[in-house]
């Protein structure tokens, strides 16, 4: 198991898994505009668990994801990841973090369209100057689309491009997975398909996952749910 080292700048080098917790938030929150966003957002992410985020559109749910993916700047609190800080931070420690410890799953999929389904998958890996074939092979597999491996993303339908963002996103095996409505582009069938294996391989991968949702179902299939209103967090 990786631990976390630091270069002499005191950057992280490699993202660490050394804590038990995959993802930490304290007090965190959000403004903009002199509109309050997020308000003392505190919430852990555990291995081998999934937390559901629900909540109506614009009360925060992408914003929050964004700003655990380090990609937009909290007015207070921190996040840390596998036992790094994400905020505070530099941006070249939250770049680090982003392609070693997290994995993200959109709602469209997101794929590359010049690439092909396994060159998509293994982009991660690539971008550590890594590979594993085999493991993209069983990933793919395990979501029922290996024989789609060299298919590109505009021959495949929605589920289809969930199932390949769902394995490109956990093929590093991240410490945590941050996942923006995964299966709203699905139809029922689909989504209760697609959310199994996702699920089963979060689990698999010794993850964590975030899922921010509008589905009660899905919201159900989460060991832990919260609801997002007026910028507070709260456990339901």
């Amino acid at each position: 198991m990786p631990t976390p080292t630091a270069a002499c700048d005191g950057e992280l080098t490699i993202a660490g898994r050394a804590s038990p917790d995959a993802l930490a938030v304290e007090q965190l929150s959000v403004s903009r505009g002199g509109r309050s966003i997020l308000a003392d957002v505190t919430l852990v992410l555990h291995r081998r668990t999934l937390t559901a985020v629900t909540g109506p559109s614009g009360s925060g749910k992408s914003t929050l994801l964004a700003t655990l993916a380090g990609l937009m700047e909290p007015t207070h609190g921190s996040v840390t990841v596998a036992g790094e800080q994400m905020w505070p931070g530099t941006r070249r420690g939250q770049a680090r973090l982003r392609l070693e410890a997290l994995g993200l799953v959109m709602q469209f999929g997101e794929l590359f369209p010049e690439l092909t389904v396994h060159e998509n998958v293994t982009m991660p890996l690539l971008m550590r100057h890594e590979s594993d074939d085999q493991r993209c092979s069983q990933m793919l597999k395990g979501l029922g689309i290996e024989q789609l491996a060299n298919s590109y993303p505009g021959q495949l339908s929605g589920g289809e491009r969930q199932r390949a963002a769902i394995a490109r996103a956990l093929i590093a095996r991240p410490a945590a997975v941050l996942a923006d409505e995964p299966t709203g582009s699905l139809d029922e069938r689909k989504t209760h398909e697609v959310f199994e294996l996702f699920r089963a391989e979060v689990i698999e991968a010794d993850a964590a996952a975030l899922v921010c949702t509008h589905d009660p179902w899905v919201a159900s299939q989460c060991d832990r749910q919260y609801h997002i209103a007026s910028g507070e967090l709260v456990e339901r």
